[in-house]
C-alpha cells in the first residue's frame, strides 16, 4: 500500500516445497495465523501473479478446513477470536469492505482478543486503553458528522424535488452511506456530498428512463441536456434538468473559486454522453433489440454513470485537471471502474432485465454462445471481473502511475468498493432491507465497548481538549476535528501511515521457518489497513 515493489515470491516460497505443504495440511492449526496472512495478501493480487494465486487457493483450503474441522474446537477460549477473523477474511473480499464499518468491527472486538502467542502469531499493538477509547471517541464523532451531512442531503433532495417524484427508488440515505463509508479518508465533507448528490440524481434519472418517462419525454429531456437549455420542459423533466443544472453550476463554481479553473464544460459533456447512453438503452428496450456484446458494453459502461458520480468530486481536490482528462475520454482507472461496476450490476440484475424486456451482459453472452446457460455466462463474467479487479489494484497501488493524483485514486477506490459491496452476492441496492443494518451501524448505533475500560489521569489530560471541542453545543463538526493533529500535515492529508506505525506493522510479519514468511511493506501494510486494531489508521484516519 506504500508503493514498495515486492515479488510474491517473498511469501509464496513454500508452495514449491511439497513436504512443507503436506506438513502444513497435517498440522494446519499451527499455521492458521500464517495462512491468514497469506490469504490477506492475496486480496491485493496483481495480473500475472500465478504464484500468489496458487498460494491463495492453498491458504483458503487450510482456513476453510479450520472452520469445518473439529480440531479448532479443542481450545475454544483460544481459537474463538481467530476463527472470527478467518470467517471475516473468507467471507468478504477487501474490495467489498467499507472502511467505516471495518473500523467499528475491530474497535468492538478490541475489548478482549484472546489469541495464543506463538511463532506464527502476533498480538494486538494497541493494548493501551487510551488508544482504543480515543479511537472509539473518533468513531462516535465521525458518526455525528455523517448524520449531520445526511440530514443536509435529505433537505437538498426534498428542496430540489427529487425525493418527491412519485416513482422509482428513494435512495438518498443509501447513496450517502456508500459514499461516506467506503473510504473514510482523505475525502472531505464537500467531496462526500458532491459524490452523494450525483449518485442520488443518477438513481432518479435512471428510474425515469427505465419506468416512468414516455418516449417523447425522454427524447425532450436528452435534447435539453445536449443543448443545456431547459426552456420548454415541464413536470418530471423540468425537475430533473433544474436539479442537474444547479448541481453542475455548484460544482463548477467551487472548482473555479478553489482552484481557478472552470470545469463546467467537462461536466456538461460527461452528462450529455450519459444521457445519450440512457436514451440508447431505452430505445433498445422499446424495440426489443439485442445489440452485440461489443455494442452493449460501449453503451453500458457509460450508462452505469460511474464517471458522473466520481469525476466531479475529483475536480475539487487538486489545483488543475490532469492533461490526459482534457485530451482523452477517460483514464484507465476510470474505465476499469466503469466496466467492472457494469458487469457486477449485470450479474445480479439480469432476471429483472428479462421482465423488463431488456438485454444485459449475462443474457447477451448466452445469446452469442450456443448451448451456454445463464450460469455459464455468470462464471465467464465473474472471471472478467476478477481480472479487472487485479488491473485496478495494480494501478491504484502504483505510485508511478503517470498523471493521476492519489486523491483521484482514493475517490475511484471508494466508488469501486461501493459497487463491489452492493453486488457481492446479490443486488443490495434494490433490496429494501439489505443495507438497513449496515446503515444503522454506520450512522446511528453506538459502539458496544468494554465499560470497564478507563483512562489514566495522564490519558484523561491528553484527551480533555478534544472532548471539550467535540462536545461544544454550537460546534459544527468538520473533518479536521476527527483527525489527531500529527506533526506532519501531509501524512494526514495523503493518508500515509507514520514511520513508527510502519515499524509496528512490520512486527506482524513473523518468520515461521528459517526462510522468511514476511509480507513486505507493500503487502504487509495492507494487513494494517484492514485491521485498525493493529494500526495507527484507527487513530489518525477514522
Amino acid at each position: 500500500m506504500h508503493g514498495y515493489d515486492v515479488s510474491p515470491r517473498k511469501f509464496c516460497w513454500f508452495m514449491d516445497d511439497e513436504e512443507m505443504l503436506i506438513h502444513i495440511e497435517e498440522n494446519y492449526t499451527q499455521f492458521l495465523v500464517a495462512m491468514t496472512g497469506v490469504y490477506r495478501a492475496a486480496h491485493f493480487m496483481f495480473p500475472r501473479e500465478v504464484e500468489l494465486h496458487n498460494a491463495k487457493l492453498f491458504s483458503e483450503k487450510i482456513l476453510q478446513k479450520s472452520l469445518s474441522g473439529s480440531d479448532t474446537r479443542n481450545n475454544p477460549a483460544i481459537m474463538t477470536d481467530l476463527q472470527k477473523q478467518i470467517e471475516h477474511e473468507l467471507g468478504l473480499p477487501w474490495l467489498s469492505r467499507m472502511d467505516h464499518l471495518e473500523h467499528r468491527m475491530y474497535l468492538e472486538r478490541s475489548k478482549g482478543y484472546n489469541l495464543q502467542m506463538g511463532k506464527t502469531s502476533s498480538c494486538s499493538l494497541l493494548d493501551s486503553k487510551f488508544a482504543i477509547q480515543l479511537a472509539a471517541e473518533l468513531f462516535t464523532n465521525r458518526q455525528m458528522l455523517y448524520e449531520s451531512e445526511l440530514e443536509e442531503l435529505k433537505k437538498w433532495s426534498k428542496d430540489s424535488g427529487l425525493s418527491s417524484m412519485g416513482f422509482g427508488r428513494e435512495k438518498t440515505t443509501s447513496c450517502y452511506f456508500l459514499t461516506a463509508t467506503a473510504v473514510t479518508l482523505p475525502l472531505q465533507s464537500d467531496l462526500r456530498k458532491v459524490v452523494a448528490r450525483c449518485a442520488i440524481l443518477v438513481t432518479v434519472i435512471d428510474d425515469f428512463f427505465d419506468e416512468k418517462g414516455s418516449e417523447d419525454e425522454l427524447e425532450s429531456l436528452t435534447k435539453a441536456v445536449q443543448g443545456w437549455e431547459g426552456e420548454g420542459l415541464s413536470g418530471h423533466c423540468k425537475v430533473i434538468f433544474d436539479a442537474l443544472d444547479n448541481l453542475v453550476r455548484d460544482i463548477s463554481f467551487k472548482a473555479l473559486s478553489q482552484h481557478g479553473y472552470d470545469a463546467k464544460s467537462l461536466l456538461q459533456d460527461m452528462w450529455r454522453e450519459t444521457f445519450e447512453s440512457w436514451l440508447k438503452e431505452s430505445d433498445w428496450s422499446r424495440k426489443r433489440h439485442a445489440p452485440t456484446i461489443t455494442e452493449y458494453l460501449e453503451v453500458a459502461a457509460i450508462s452505469i454513470a460511474i464517471q458522473v458520480m466520481t469525476l466531479p468530486a475529483c475536480f475539487l481536490v487538486i489545483p488543475q485537471v490532469p492533461k490526459h482528462i482534457l485530451t482523452s475520454r477517460y483514464s484507465p482507472i476510470t474505465k476499469l471502474t466503469m466496466i467492472t461496476s457494469r458487469l457486477l450490476n449485470d450479474i445480479h440484475s439480469y432476471q429483472k432485465e428479462i421482465h423488463g424486456g431488456k438485454f444485459n451482459m449475462v443474457l447477451l453472452y448466452v445469446k452469442e454462445n450456443q448451448g451456454a446457460t445463464n450460469e455459464d455466462s455468470i462464471e465467464h463474467i465473474s472471471k472478467i471481473i476478477e481480472r479487472k479487479e487485479r488491473e485496478f489494484l495494480e494501478i491504484y497501488m502504483d505510485d508511478a502511475y503517470a498523471g493521476f493524483p492519489n486523491e483521484w485514486k482514493e475517490l475511484h477506490l471508494g466508488t469501486f468498493k461501493s459497487f463491489r459491496m452492493l453486488f457481492d452476492t446479490t443486488n443490495a441496492f434494490d433490496s429494501p432491507t439489505a443495507l438497513v443494518q449496515s446503515i444503522s451501524d454506520a450512522f446511528y448505533n453506538p459502539l458496544v465497548m468494554d465499560s470497564r475500560s478507563t483512562f489514566s489521569s495522564r490519558e484523561e489530560t491528553l484527551l480533555k481538549p478534544m472532548k471539550e471541542r467535540w462536545s461544544h453545543p454550537r460546534k459544527k463538526y468538520t473533518d479536521d476535528d476527527l483527525l489527531i493533529k500529527s506533526g506532519n500535515r501531509s501524512e494526514r492529508k495523503h493518508g500515509t501511515i507514520p514511520q513508527n506505525s510502519r515499524m509496528l506493522t512490520m512486527n506482524i510479519n513473523r518468520r515461521w521457518s528459517s526462510k522468511t514468511w514476511s509480507i513486505s511493506r507493500r503487502r504487509s501494510s495492507t494487513i494494517a489497513l484492514m485491521c485498525p486494531s493493529i494500526n495507527s489508521r484507527v487513530l489518525s484516519k477514522i
